[in-house]
């Protein structure tokens, strides 16, 4: 398969079973990167249905097609549904059987037979679980990013953008010689906190909202660094003593 080609594809428009296909599937099954079996809850009339609505019959024409009625009135969440296919394809024996679908429950069964189970939803779809499987793109979870990595580079960035103009009419328009509280919605690592400092307030109560946890660590070691201790009994409050500022780590 020329995947290069399939990896930005035009999508289809609807169709009358409201169902929508991406053209980039119909492409990779054209010639397909192994064997090709199609499962199915549904009644074979209704499978046929679809695969003909989505422009697929053609190319699932000699695909093995597993549905209740083939499986002796079993569905997927049933592991027996899967005997047939698994004794002419173990994975014991080094066969490598995909399930793609969007059920947890089928996922677990079949991963619970030896299978690889991936998950697709609208943010991913078919399409891309092949690719994936096939090694061409990232599986979403391989896709995450360390967040305090990320946000560093992102904050360097913000750094070189961030209006002069702005910083100096927040300062203009700050009561001279009182008390600053300031409450920072998605906070991150903090990066505003050095510029509201550099304001001089004679105190500071800044309340630092950052949901992800993975930053709090973090976050604690950036105070520490800048002089705040953590005050007592208090697991998310600190204070700078020689300035007179009040820094709150909230989660939630």
């Amino acid at each position: 398969v020329e995947y290069d080609a399939l990896l930005s594809p035009p999508e289809t428009e609807g169709d009358p079973t409201g169902y929508r296909h991406p053209a980039l599937l119909r492409q990779i099954l054209a010639n397909p990167p192994c064997k090709v079996v199609v499962a199915s809850n549904s009644p074979p009339h209704h499978v046929a249905r679809v695969l003909t609505a989505l422009g697929l019959a053609p190319l699932l024409a000699t695909a093995e097609i597993l549905t209740p009625q083939s499986q002796g009135g079993l569905t997927k969440a049933d592991p027996a549904f899967w005997d047939s296919l698994l004794a002419r394809f173990p994975p014991s024996e080094g066969h490598e059987v995909t399930l793609i679908d969007d059920s947890d429950v089928n996922l677990a069964v079949a991963e619970s037979l030896g299978m690889r189970g991936i998950q697709v939803d609208e943010s991913f779809p078919a399409a891309h679980a092949v690719l994936a499987q096939q090694g061409v793109i990232p599986f979403p979870e391989e896709w995450r990013f360390d967040a305090v990595k990320y946000l560093r580079a992102k904050n360097k960035v913000d750094a070189a953008s961030m209006s002069k103009t702005v910083s100096a009419s927040l300062a203009a328009s700050l009561p001279q010689g009182a008390p600053l509280k300031v409450v920072d919605v998605g906070a991150g690592l903090l990066s505003m906190l050095p510029k509201i400092m550099a304001l001089s307030p004679p105190r500071l109560d800044y309340y630092a909202l950052e949901p992800e946890k993975s930053l709090f660590a973090e976050n604690v070691k950036t105070l520490e660094e800048m002089g705040f201790v953590k005050l007592p009994d208090s697991t998310d409050r600190f204070f700078h003593e020689a300035s007179s500022k009040t820094v709150v780590l909230l989660q939630e």
